[in-house]
């Protein structure tokens, strides 16, 4: 069975965006979000974990896991989040599978804050 090769596998196009705090006067902040870039992606869901339910202040929350693989990139940052077809994924962690400069793959989360 032969392997698919990278780019053909990289079909889907995200948005990376960071984090702007801005003072807002009274002593806190305002996070803003600023588009850092774009990329080419495969994204697929996480399957034992993914769609895991919990309660927070009695909410129940619905959050999804997600990898995300990618030609490597060295501006991404755990801070950081994706869009995805307007839906947020936050950087839960950035791995670099063969310690080399060609792919990373993000664990994103779906459903929650950052």
């Amino acid at each position: 069975m032969s392997k698919k090769s990278l780019s053909s596998r990289l079909k889907k196009r995200i948005i990376i965006e960071e984090p702007i705090r801005t003072a807002d006067g009274a002593g806190g902040f305002t996070i803003t979000w600023n588009r850092v870039g774009d990329a080419w992606v495969e994204i697929v869901p996480k399957n034992q974990v993914s769609n895991r339910e919990s309660f927070d202040y009695g909410k129940l929350n619905n959050n999804s896991l997600y990898s995300v693989v990618l030609r490597y990139r060295e501006d991404i940052k755990h801070t950081m989040r994706l869009v995805v077809d307007g839906q947020v994924l936050n950087i839960r962690a950035i791995i670099n599978p063969d310690f080399g400069r060609k792919t990373l793959e993000i664990i994103a989360e779906s459903g929650v804050g950052v």
